[in-house]
């Protein structure tokens, strides 16, 4: 399940004879978000929503009444759609970090899992005030079709941060923010993550 890398990742820093093993941890991480994509889409066990769908940390139904303002998903991406996101470079720059932080090093890997998610980029309506966003247009297969929408201004940190939370739809919030400031660094990544503990996000 897409939950499984925040596993590896764990198993990872609890084992100090593979701490310096970077490149076993970055092809399991591939290999796991590669077999959820292939996985068969009736497996009951297979997480199909996105815990963290918002930049601030907001509920799914706080996102969904914001979206629901400006007229549902399709709407906003009618109205936003961002045809190619070659054309936008902070994108370009989102998908490198990403590649960078799960320890990947073709950022084309990034791009096609992205496509294989069936993800959208879209602009933010004029008026919309909860940040970074993702929407779910419609689900096939029982896979969310998510829409990341970015309003003006979106630094490349926080899209980065949006396309995390669509290749790893078990990854919290909390998670997510861990997993984006480790920067790749496994070896540094907050014992929080690791252990369960309580983290003061505050002072990150």
């Amino acid at each position: 399940s897409p939950d499984e890398l925040l596993k590896v990742i764990k198993t990872t820093l609890s084992d100090k004879e593979v701490l310096s093993e970077k490149p076993r941890l970055c092809e399991e991480a591939l290999k796991i978000i590669e077999q959820d994509l292939t996985t068969d889409s009736n497996d009951k066990d297979k997480p199909n929503t996105l815990q963290d769908r918002s930049e601030n940390g907001l509920t799914a139904e706080k996102v969904d009444a914001e979206i629901t303002k400006f007229g549902g998903i399709e709407r906003i991406l009618e109205q936003g759609k961002i045809e190619n996101i070659m054309s936008v470079p902070e994108i370009g720059l989102a998908i490198q970090q990403v590649a960078h932080n799960l320890g990947i090093y073709e950022a084309s890997v990034i791009y096609n899992l992205l496509y294989k998610r069936r993800t959208h980029f879209a602009h933010a309506p004029p008026g919309w005030n909860i940040g970074a966003a993702i929407g779910i247009l419609s689900v096939i297969d029982q896979e969310p079709n998510p829409v990341i929408i970015l309003p003006e201004g979106t630094s490349i940190e926080t899209i980065a941060h949006e396309i995390q939370a669509v290749l790893i739809p078990g990854l919290t919030h909390q998670e997510n923010l861990l997993l984006q400031n480790s920067k790749g660094n496994f070896v540094d990544l907050d014992r929080g993550l690791v252990f369960g503990e309580e983290v003061d996000l505050e002072e990150r």
